[in-house]
């Protein structure tokens, strides 16, 4: 963990910080405080914090973090929230934000309120990254590729958790010898099925996606393999 830049001295700096940090709060970032009997010491830059050691707060005086708007977990928020994430960490590195964690995949990011960054002396960053944020309410994606990717990797990753079963069930039901024609080659079964170019993959959940063309990739599936037999 880097450390961080000392607190500015200034009343411009100061004022400066203030600033850019109510312009987080009016872009939709939430105001949290942590519970002081978990953590004596203020939390910095790059440390990582559970939910469940924090809380809202109402008033500006009383937080100690801010959250930026792109927390998501299994069963909330989006695909593009869990997008963002890894767009502001590829962009501005782990030690500039607070990690959250929590139950059912929660994950979220957060800033020390009113300080700034590490390795910002000028305040050139905060800047930016404030503009960043307040840009979401009109552009809600960070990072196009990012977003690609990041559903992308789903995709692949679905298929050992539970698309390999939908496809093979699918597969032998339309195998022109019954189940004991199907092929056995997994590889070349996966190979084809995601080589479908029609292919749409959308996410249902932050965390889960699924293909709306699945059964017609499974159509294309068996053409494939049994070279036009099955329908």
């Amino acid at each position: 963990m880097r450390t961080t830049t000392d607190t500015p001295t200034t009343a411009t700096d100061i004022n400066r910080i203030n600033d850019l940090f109510e312009r987080l709060r009016a872009a939709g970032c939430q105001l949290l405080t942590v519970n002081g009997y978990l953590h004596h010491e203020p939390v910095d830059h790059g440390e990582h914090l559970a939910y469940s050691h924090v809380h809202h707060a109402e008033r500006a005086e009383d937080a100690e973090l801010i959250e930026l708007p792109v927390s998501y977990s299994d069963y909330g928020g989006s695909d593009i929230d869990a997008a963002n994430v890894r767009a502001l960490l590829a962009g501005y590195g782990d030690d500039t934000f607070v990690h959250l964690s929590g139950g059912h995949g929660s994950t979220g990011l957060a800033l020390p309120y009113g300080r700034a960054l590490p390795d910002d002396d000028d305040c050139d960053i905060l800047p930016v990254l404030v503009d960043v944020i307040e840009r979401l309410r009109d552009h809600p994606v960070i990072d196009e590729q990012a977003w690609s990717t990041y559903v992308d990797g789903l995709a692949e990753d679905a298929w050992d958790e539970w698309l390999r079963h939908d496809v093979i069930s699918g597969l032998e039901a339309l195998c022109p010898n019954g189940c004991d024609g199907c092929p056995v080659d997994d590889g070349l079964i996966r190979t084809t099925y995601y080589g479908f170019e029609a292919n749409e993959w959308v996410c249902d959940t932050a965390t889960t996606v699924v293909n709306l063309r699945h059964a017609e990739a499974v159509a294309h599936l068996a053409r494939t393999l049994f070279e036009g037999n099955a329908s």
